[in-house]
């Protein structure tokens, strides 16, 4: 999948506004949205600029989410208070859990983000007012989980290859040494050195 075919979207709420401008690339996921048709998991590049904000508080039932700041500084917050800074490679994982975020450094950022699975039922935003009490959500039986992701405590496995060239592969999410477990979907980052090249899987 090319970057410059893929048409991007501005289909969540206020994301066609200034301050607000958040275009999203979907590479995998729901039928007529994404290049890629899955149920399994959805793939998706979020832009923001300097300064632009997430539209709402928002989360989505029965899904795990990852969002990985590839660029820039990012701050998330979430309904009651917690806020996170992401740098680069930094990640947030959420769980059935509302949050927000924002540039808030002074170039520009692109969020790699996996939903899984793929988000076919719409999120609940709360752009109206603030959401239900914590309480009441875990009432719902609602898992209520965000945790961040710092690269340098994410584990990593190296191993070089036939010419002695190193590649990296850090386990974000998934399972054994991942940084947060989750049965719905695994997502590493790999680091190559040039000229290096991975074995086949």
């Amino acid at each position: 999948v090319r970057f410059e075919d893929i048409r991007p979207a501005l289909s969540a709420p206020r994301s066609n506004e200034p301050g607000f401008f958040r275009p999203v690339h979907n590479y995998i996921g729901i039928k007529g949205v994404a290049q890629i048709e899955s149920e399994l998991f959805d793939l998706h590049v979020t832009y923001l600029s300097p300064g632009a904000s997430s539209s709402a508080l928002h989360w989505y039932k029965g899904v795990d989410i990852l969002m990985v700041t590839t660029t820039g500084r990012a701050l998330f917050w979430d309904a009651w208070g917690n806020k996170f800074v992401a740098n680069a490679l930094d990640g947030v994982f959420f769980r059935e859990h509302p949050y927000s975020y924002r540039n808030a450094g002074h170039e520009d950022i692109w969020f790699i983000t996996v939903y899984s699975p793929a988000k076919t039922p719409p999120g609940t935003y709360y752009d109206a007012g603030p959401p239900p009490p914590r309480e009441e959500m875990r009432r719902r039986g609602l898992a209520d989980v965000m945790e961040d992701i710092r690269l340098s405590g994410v584990k990593n496995s190296h191993l070089a290859d036939e010419k002695g060239k190193s590649v990296r592969f850090f386990n974000y999410v998934g399972g054994g040494d991942a940084a947060i477990r989750s049965d719905l979907f695994g997502f590493d980052i790999v680091q190559v050195e040039p000229g290096a090249s991975t074995p086949l899987m």
